[in-house]
């Protein structure tokens, strides 16, 4: 072959064969099934946290919103005597 030297043909061939042996092989996807049941386990326990999570902020949400319209109708939130509560 002129165009391509001997190294470099071993190179190709090696390769060919490396990506044959791989495909067949299943390729690098294995993986255990105690880990991906773990893994998945995980996943629903972090879904759950997100969800009580974004729970308390609505609440929070609700609450803040709550106190806003009462301060915005002028009631009173606290002592409304003048004091700031650090009095000694």
């Amino acid at each position: 072959m002129p165009g391509i030297s001997m190294n470099r043909l071993v190179r190709i061939c090696t390769l060919g064969a490396l990506c044959v042996a791989v495909s067949i092989s299943g390729g690098c996807n294995k993986k255990n099934k105690s880990s991906l049941d773990a893994a998945l386990a995980e996943n629903a326990e972090l879904r759950g946290r997100i969800e009580s999570l974004e729970q308390a902020l609505r609440d929070c949400d609700a609450q803040k919103a709550g106190l806003e319209q009462q301060l915005a109708a002028g009631a009173p939130l606290g002592q409304d005597d003048g004091s700031t509560g650090f009095e000694g």
